[in-house]
């Protein structure tokens, strides 16, 4: 699948609740994804969540994750978190 496939597949809305960065951060697993892990081997979204909002996004990122066969690592501040996608070190 490529990006634009991905992209086309995902939902309007967000599938797993009401965050805003889920298109940003699907965008990013699509684009790494469809490197093959030959041109790029990791990418970052930095978004704006707040704290009560964080459960959610983990959910979120492990899905999306999980979908594309990449790693994730979620790193919060405060207001806002910056998440990384990249391949598994082999």
């Amino acid at each position: 699948m490529d990006v634009m496939d991905s992209l086309r597949a995902t939902p309007a809305r967000p599938a797993l609740g009401r965050l805003a960065c889920e298109r940003p951060l699907r965008t990013a697993a699509a684009t790494l994804a469809d490197s093959g892990g030959r041109e790029i081997r990791s990418t970052t979204v930095v978004a704006a969540v707040g704290a009560d909002d964080l459960d959610l996004l983990h959910k979120l990122v492990n899905t999306i994750a999980s979908e594309f066969g990449i790693r994730a690592v979620v790193r919060a501040y405060a207001g806002s978190c910056a998440v990384r996608f990249s391949w598994p070190l082999i």
